[in-house]
């Protein structure tokens, strides 16, 4: 089983061979054909994995169905297919497979570069198997939390909850970050906006694409020098105000000084250390240098040049035909593809598909009460 579980899965069926054993004890599989089958892992079953094996070859009946641990041996990694959690955990080594391919290549590539997945992509495939506004509240608390502390408290309070719904949120939880990458960032909204600020270029030809997409850019790096420009304090915007909040939460705690930099501050039940000369906190650190406005105008200190029009071009005296256009099939998609329980009137939002409100509860109670007083009347007269 191959691709990703919660968008497509490909299923690859050995039939018809035989397993021998070698001269050094290995099992070996000989023989046999493949058959691929693309399905939705929605779907996959026990019952299911069947049915498609016997449309391998058009068997009548099929006695099992086994799988294979990539890495191992037909001794060590056969596992038969019996229950549904057989199939899930499937499924789930595949995903693990391809995730430590996809982190070795980029380490290679970008041996600095810190890899993060998106928290919003992974809980859209996370809620459609644990469901609810509790949960969803807790799988973003854990996500969100800066400190081990928090987020070890975080995780018990999910597990209570439901213990299947624990997860490793390692690549995409605050806590397991990098403090040297200044950026606290857990979903590609950055990616997502900069798609959607191109988004009126990208449906035009190649050329005219590039030419809007240079003048948007070159006017957006203009008008953020004026923006930045015009402000008076030290700090970006959006750090000063968060560290406005954080200055009232600061008049509610209490400094007890340990040396001539260290310090005990407590705040409420919260106790930590602050050491002033290496700028660290227990759970934080200090507003860094990439969040003054002097590093703001160095990054969009440079400029994108003009491009002259077509008229203006110099001249070839080879004939260079254009590549011929090729018109897909439908439609060309402008928009991203919709979860299934995704409203398209509101977009970014779930539906409330599969939960049960406190008004029909509270109607099937009353009408429950009311079938009860109706009986409790039969029964005196």
């Amino acid at each position: 089983m191959t691709g990703n579980l919660f968008d497509n899965a490909t299923l690859r069926f050995w039939h018809g061979g035989k397993i021998k054993v070698v001269n050094s004890g290995e099992l070996l599989y000989v023989g046999g054909r493949c058959r691929t089958f693309q399905d939705d892992p929605d779907q996959l079953c026990v019952w299911h994995i069947m049915e498609l094996a016997c449309k391998t070859r058009g068997y009548t009946k099929v006695n099992s169905v086994y799988y294979l641990i990539k890495g191992k041996s037909l001794h060590d990694g056969l596992r038969r297919v019996e229950k549904d959690a057989s199939v899930l955990e499937m499924g789930q080594l595949a995903m693990k497979s391809k995730d430590q391919n996809s982190d070795t290549e980029l380490s290679t590539v970008l041996p600095k570069a810190e890899h993060r997945h998106c928290a919003r992509h992974v809980y859209a495939h996370w809620h459609k198997h644990f469901r609810g506004d509790e949960l969803k509240l807790k799988f973003w608390k854990i996500a969100k939390a800066y400190s081990l502390a928090d987020y070890n408290d975080a995780m018990a309070e999910l597990e209570e909850l439901n213990a299947d719904a624990a997860y490793n949120p390692k690549c995409f939880c605050r806590a397991f970050m990098d403090p040297s990458i200044k950026s606290d960032a857990i979903t590609n909204n950055m990616v997502e906006t900069f798609n959607g600020y191109i988004i009126n270029a990208r449906t035009k030809h190649l050329i005219y694409m590039m030419e809007d997409i240079n003048v948007d850019l070159m006017q957006r790096l203009v008008n953020k020098r004026k923006e930045m420009e015009k402000q008076s304090t030290g700090l970006c915007p959006s750090i000063q105000s968060m560290l406005k909040k954080e200055k009232e939460k600061a008049s509610m705690c209490d400094v007890l000084p340990s040396s001539e930099s260290i310090f005990n501050v407590r705040y409420y039940l919260y106790q930590l250390i602050v050491n002033l000369q290496l700028k660290t906190c227990t759970s934080e650190t200090y507003v860094d240098d990439c969040c003054k406005t002097e590093v703001y105008l160095k990054c969009y200190a440079g400029f994108i040049p003009p491009i002259e029009g077509e008229r203006h071009w110099p001249r070839v005296e080879m004939k260079v035909d254009p590549p011929p256009i090729k018109v897909g099939l439908g439609r060309p998609r402008k928009s991203r593809i919709k979860d299934l329980f995704e409203d398209s009137k509101k977009p970014g939002k779930l539906s409330r598909h599969g939960f049960q409100g406190e008004e029909v509860l509270a109607g099937v109670e009353e009408l429950c009460k009311a079938g009860e007083e109706e009986e409790t009347r039969l029964q005196l007269v």
